[in-house]
C-alpha cells in the first residue's frame, strides 16, 4: 500500500483591492483640499515689512483678501461688510475654545479703510487671533 504525502502549503494571500480603494480615496481627498487652498489664496501684491514673524499654522484659519479696488473676497466670493460679519459669526460659533483665526491678505494699494473695516468687524465679534500677511522687504539690512 502506497501512502501519499500530502503537501501542506503555507502562505498568505494579500488582497490589495481594499488598499487600492484607500489610496484612491486619499488621492481624491488631497486633490480636493489643495483646490480649496488655491481658491482662498489670491494673487495679491502684499505690502512689504522689515520685521515680522512667520506663522506656519494655516489650519483652521479664515483668509480675508482685500483688493486694491476695495473688494473683500473670502473663499473666492466677494462679500459686503454685512456678509463678512455673518461669516465671522459663523466661524466663531464653529471654532473651538481658542476661537477662530483670521488672516488679512491686503493688496499693497488697498486703502487702509478696508483693512480697518475688517479689523473692526473682528473686534466686534471678539476675535483676537487676527494676523496681517506681508512679504519681506528687500532692504531688511540696517546699515550704520
Amino acid at each position: 500500500m502506497r501512502l501519499r504525502k500530502t503537501r501542506r502549503t503555507y502562505g498568505t494571500e494579500i488582497n490589495i483591492a481594499a488598499l487600492i480603494d484607500v489610496v484612491f480615496l486619499l488621492i481624491i481627498f488631497f486633490m480636493t483640499v489643495s483646490q480649496f487652498t488655491r481658491v482662498e489664496a489670491e494673487p495679491l501684491a502684499l505690502p512689504e515689512a522689515q520685521q515680522g514673524r512667520q506663522d506656519d499654522s494655516a489650519m483652521g484659519r479664515m483668509i480675508v483678501n482685500l483688493h486694491a479696488d476695495g473688494r473683500i473676497v473670502v473663499a473666492g466670493r466677494t462679500c459686503s461688510d454685512e456678509q463678512l460679519q455673518a461669516l465671522l459669526v459663523r466661524e466663531k460659533s464653529a471654532a473651538g475654545p481658542d476661537g477662530p483665526a483670521v488672516l488679512i491678505c491686503g493688496d499693497r494699494d488697498a486703502l487702509w479703510r478696508s483693512v480697518s473695516t475688517v479689523m473692526r468687524l473682528c473686534a466686534a465679534e471678539n476675535i483676537q487671533k487676527v494676523r496681517v500677511s506681508v512679504v519681506d522687504s528687500p532692504d531688511t539690512r540696517i546699515e550704520n
